[in-house]
């Protein structure tokens, strides 16, 4: 991994804090750098000087380090674009969310003749109430209180509707639901709203004592020559919370149990006004952000299986189906295995002549039915599993006075202390266009071109 000087980003990204001066005193608002809730003021001074007194407190702003990273070591979080500041205590992640449109039949079925038979749906809560469902060719009403937490209630739902013809459907048969009808003179079913108990993404807060020997950095080192070694170890603690960002990007979950009230059955949100609740009240357990992999509900397990081209052409038919052409996903995060395994898979069909001296064997994009699929390579995600993601639904963002920023502490003694702390979030957007693939075969010996 390249890593620019300590001397390159801070010319670069590191300035000092820009306050207003009142009364020839410079004001620092509460919540900057030094910690919500501290307030005080202090005197202009040079951004030389080792924190050995009140005076020479300040604060660096690094908000723009992340430009001089290396992007492959932080792929992920390289790819996300940066949204604006968060101003409020929660961030709403769940912007153009839509509930899909279909489900399918689950192990207790239709039965040929009536609506005598409590039915199972896979997801349940996808069917709002009063709705109209169309199962095959069959058309069918569902009752205002028709939806129970695991299907159709027995004799809440009306079969043949409009002419068609009743018909057994069983297990895996799809459901397609269509408009939501209401009895004329009676109330409008009311349903909760499904996106609400999944919405809040609580902040990331990052707080980090640095403190180091003034004497040492004044003694010449082979390994930071003149440079400044309260520098040179900030740049590294950069780099070490950029990577540890990148990992809690992709695979935190927040202090709530993954899932919870969301997963594949919607029915959740109905019992007990779920969708009204705050998923992590207060608490003494530190509240994290959901990564990737929490906000990604739709999951394929492949149970020890291998990954095909088939499967992933698959893959993207159902996000056409559930959200069209327009928003399909454009990128397979992999870790090392899979990356290998990807190349392998489109490796059948090259040729190559005797005249060629070089000749390509890795393929970092494919066109596949719905267009290209880029191959992303993180190390951090686990060699069996595979995101499939339009980093475009995902942004970042720092709190409200959040940004990266180095604050310079007073302290006693030949010592120079500081603070590098942040306080960020990540908002998910458009939930039903990423997939998670898990459980994929990480035996090289499924895979034909990687067989011994």
């Amino acid at each position: 991994m390249s890593f620019p000087s300590h001397t390159d980003i801070f010319s670069n990204v590191a300035t000092e804090a820009k306050y207003p001066l009142v009364n020839g005193q410079q004001i620092v608002p509460s919540g900057v750098g030094i910690g919500r809730g501290f307030n005080t003021s202090l005197t202009t001074t040079p951004t030389a000087g080792q924190g050995t007194s009140l005076r020479e407190l300040r604060v660096r702003d690094l908000s723009d380090v992340d430009k001089y990273l290396e992007p492959t070591e932080t792929p992920f979080w390289s790819s996300i674009k940066q949204g604006g500041e968060v101003r409020t205590a929660r961030s709403e992640w769940a912007i153009s969310h839509l509930t899909p449109n279909t489900t399918t039949v689950g192990s207790t079925g239709f039965n040929g003749t009536d609506n005598s038979v409590a039915v199972d749906i896979d997801e349940p809560g996808r069917i709002t109430p009063g709705s109209m469902i169309m199962v095959g060719s069959e058309q069918i009403w569902v009752h205002p209180d028709g939806v129970s937490s695991t299907g159709l209630v027995a004799g809440r739902y009306e079969r043949g509707i409009g002419g068609t013809t009743i018909a057994a459907h069983g297990d895996g048969v799809k459901v397609d639901i269509l408009l939501e009808a209401a009895l004329e003179n009676q109330d409008t079913p009311f349903r909760g709203d499904t996106a609400a108990r999944i919405e809040w993404n609580t902040n990331q807060l990052v707080d980090i004592g640095i403190w180091s020997s003034d004497r040492d950095r004044m003694t010449p080192d082979i390994e930071y020559g003149s440079g400044d070694k309260h520098d040179a170890r900030l740049a590294k603690i950069i780099v070490e919370q950029s990577i540890k960002r990148e990992k809690t990007a992709i695979l935190s979950n927040r202090s709530a149990a993954a899932g919870t009230g969301y997963g594949s059955n919607y029915s959740t949100y109905t019992a007990d006004d779920e969708w009204l609740n705050d998923p992590e009240p207060a608490t003494s357990i530190p509240r994290t952000v959901g990564g990737l992999r929490y906000f990604t509900p739709l999951a394929y397990n492949l149970a020890g299986q291998p990954l095909t081209a088939s499967l992933l052409e698959l893959i993207q038919l159902d996000t056409v189906d559930r959200v069209g052409e327009t928003n399909t996903p454009n990128k397979l995060y992999v870790g090392g295995f899979m990356r290998v395994v990807l190349n392998s898979l489109f490796n059948d069909n090259r040729v190559t002549t005797v005249k060629d001296k070089v000749y390509n064997v890795v393929w970092n994009r494919v066109e596949m039915t719905w267009g290209y699929l880029d191959f992303v390579y993180s190390r951090y995600i686990p060699e069996a599993e595979a995101y499939f993601v339009n980093t475009n639904d995902i942004t970042k963002h720092w709190y409200k006075g959040g940004s990266p920023k180095e604050v310079i502490l007073p302290s006693n003694g030949p010592y120079k202390r500081s603070r590098y702390t942040f306080d960020w979030t990540m908002k998910f957007r458009k939930t039903q266009c990423r997939s998670r693939i898990y459980g994929i075969s990480t035996n090289m010996d499924d895979y034909a071109n990687l067989a011994a």
